[in-house]
């Protein structure tokens, strides 16, 4: 017995929608949710999300900094993100990652940080993400590990701050 629950949730700026349904079965009870473009073709659910977050990202004003697209590897779907403009791989953790300094970069982008050592003035080791980005650099980022925020790190922080992390 298949008892429709009438669940479909539309994203307004997508387009892109889920419907929930609920079948039953003497005791069990199993909820599925299906995901689907606006032109109605069924999407696998790792696309939809990876699509909903570059979308969101745009929404967002991310495309005056980046160029978002989604991308496949071994089955897996990742957000490509490519800076259109100079900027430490700091301001686009903080602009991407849940937790900024967690090694996501690192990780998932071997050999960006390659021949690369930051220190302070005292010498004391920094991370990383000090090092600066180019114009056309990419790294490839987890979805599980991205979380769009209302907007970019603002202004300030990206162009007058010396932001050291």
């Amino acid at each position: 017995m298949t008892e429709p629950v009438g669940q479909k949730q539309v994203n307004r700026v997508t387009g892109r929608y889920t419907v929930t349904s609920t079948k039953t079965n003497n005791i069990n009870k199993t909820i599925t949710i299906n995901y689907y473009a606006q032109n109605g073709t069924q999407l696998k659910p790792q696309y939809f999300n990876a699509a909903e977050a570059k979308d969101l990202a745009a929404h967002n004003g991310y495309d005056k900094y980046y160029k978002t697209e989604v991308f496949q590897k071994d089955g897996n779907f990742y957000l490509k993100v490519t800076a259109k403009t100079k900027q430490t791989y700091g301001i686009l953790a903080g602009d991407y990652l849940k937790k900024v300094n967690d090694g996501t970069i690192k990780q998932y982008n071997p050999g960006v940080f390659d021949g690369y050592h930051c220190t302070d003035d005292a010498g004391h080791p920094q991370s990383d993400l000090n090092k600066e980005m180019q114009k056309g650099d990419s790294v490839i980022l987890p979805l599980d590990k991205v979380e769009i925020k209302d907007s970019p790190i603002g202004f300030f922080r990206r162009n007058i701050m010396d932001i050291v992390y």
